[in-house]
C-alpha cells in the first residue's frame, strides 16, 4: 500500500490554516492508500501550535502531526519535515489554500497511473467579490504576487516552454528525488527575503532530465487577498523575485558585463528604460503592469548584486 505525506509549513497564518485543515478534513478518498499531514510551526509566535492541537482529535489516528522549525525559512521548514515524512510520495501544500473535495483521490490516481518524478497540481485563484477587472485581465503578468498555476483540467507532461517551472503550493514529489537532487535551498523562499525556493528546486530536477507533469485533476483554490491587489504587493513581490535570481546563481556575474560598483550596467540602463516608459503608458493598463513588475525585478536584482559585491569588498 503506497503512502502519501502532506507538509504544510506555515507561519503566523493560524486563520488561514484552519481553513486549510478543514478543507482536508472533507476529503472524499477510498482506503486504498494511508496518508498524514505534517504541519510544520516556522518560528509562530500567534496560536498556531493551539489551532493545531486542537485540530488532532478530528483526524484518524496519529494522522495529523506538529513539528516546530525555529530557523526562520520556509525553506528551513520543509526540508525539516521532509526528514520526518514517512510517506513514498510527498505532497507540498500552503498553508492558506482550500482543496477540491476529491483533491487528495485525484493526488492517489496520478501517482499510480504515471511514471512521474515531480509535478504541480492545478491551483485557480479565489477572487473575492469585487476584484478589479485589471486583476483578472493580466493575470499571465501578475502570477505570482497572485497564485495561479492553470493548464486545464487534464494531466500534462510538464513541456519546460509554454509551462512556468512547477509551484510549491500544490507539488507531488517522490521521495528518491530529494535524495538523488537535495534538499530546498535554505537561501531562497519566504523567510529568507527571496521566493524562488519552488521555482529553483523544480529547475534543478528538470535539469536532471526527470519526468515532470502537471495534474489538472488534483486542484486546489489560491486565495487572492486584497493586500495582493495593489501596486506595492506587486512591486515588493517582484524585487523579491528580482532577488532570487541573482541569489540562486550567488551573485556570479558574466565577466564580460560592465559592472558599476558591483551592479551590472545593464540594469541601470534597463531601470532607466522602464521608468520613462511608465510616464509614456500610464493611460494603458496592462502596458504600465509589465513596466512595472519589470521594474522592480530589475531594481530587485540590482540592490542584490550591490549586496554582494559590499559583502565582498568587506571580506577583502
Amino acid at each position: 500500500m503506497s503512502k502519501i505525506s502532506i507538509i504544510i509549513a506555515t507561519c503566523n497564518r493560524f486563520e488561514s490554516l484552519k481553513k486549510t485543515l478543514d478543507s482536508l478534513l472533507i476529503q472524499d478518498y477510498s482506503e486504498a492508500f494511508s496518508h498524514d499531514i505534517i504541519v510544520v510551526d516556522n518560528n509562530s509566535t500567534d496560536d498556531t501550535k493551539a489551532v493545531i492541537d486542537s485540530y488532532k482529535h478530528k483526524f484518524p489516528g496519529q494522522t495529523l502531526l506538529y513539528m516546530f522549525e525555529g530557523r526562520q525559512g520556509k525553506s528551513f521548514a520543509l526540508n525539516t519535515a521532509i526528514a520526518k515524512a514517512k510517506g513514498d510520495i510527498i505532497v507540498f501544500i500552503d498553508d492558506d489554500v482550500i482543496l477540491y473535495k476529491d483533491w487528495l483521490q485525484k493526488i492517489h490516481d496520478f501517482t499510480q497511473s504515471y511514471d512521474f518524478d515531480a509535478a504541480t497540481g492545478r491551483i485557480v485563484p479565489r477572487y473575492p467579490p469585487d476584484v478589479p477587472s485589471w486583476v483578472k485581465e493580466n493575470i499571465d503578468l501578475l502570477s505570482g504576487p497572485i497564485v495561479s498555476y492553470d493548464y486545464g483540467e487534464e494531466v500534462k507532461e510538464y513541456d519546460g516552454k509554454t509551462m512556468n517551472p512547477l509551484v510549491g503550493a500544490n507539488m507531488i514529489v517522490k521521495r528518491h528525488l530529494f535524495d538523488e537532487a537535495g534538499l530546498f535551498d535554505t537561501n531562497l523562499g519566504p523567510g529568507a527575503g527571496t521566493f524562488g525556493d519552488d521555482t529553483e528546486i523544480s529547475i534543478r530536477w528538470g535539469k536532471r532530465n526527470k519526468r515532470l507533469y502537471y495534474v489538472g485533476t488534483a486542484a486546489v483554490w489560491h486565495p487572492v487577498t486584497k493586500d495582493r491587489m495593489t501596486l506595492k504587493y506587486i512591486a515588493r513581490w517582484n524585487m523579491a523575485f528580482g532577488r532570487y535570481c541573482v541569489v540562486k546563481d550567488k551573485g556570479a556575474i558574466n565577466k564580460s558585463l560592465v559592472c558599476y560598483g558591483g551592479t551590472p550596467r545593464y540594469l541601470f540602463r534597463s531601470i532607466f528604460g522602464h521608468i520613462i516608459k511608465l510616464i509614456g503608458t500610464c493611460f494603458n493598463k496592462r502596458k504600465l503592469l509589465d513596466h512595472w513588475v519589470s521594474l522592480f525585478r530589475d531594481i530587485g536584482s540590482a540592490k542584490t548584486y550591490r549586496e554582494y559585491y559590499l559583502s565582498q569588498a568587506k571580506r577583502a
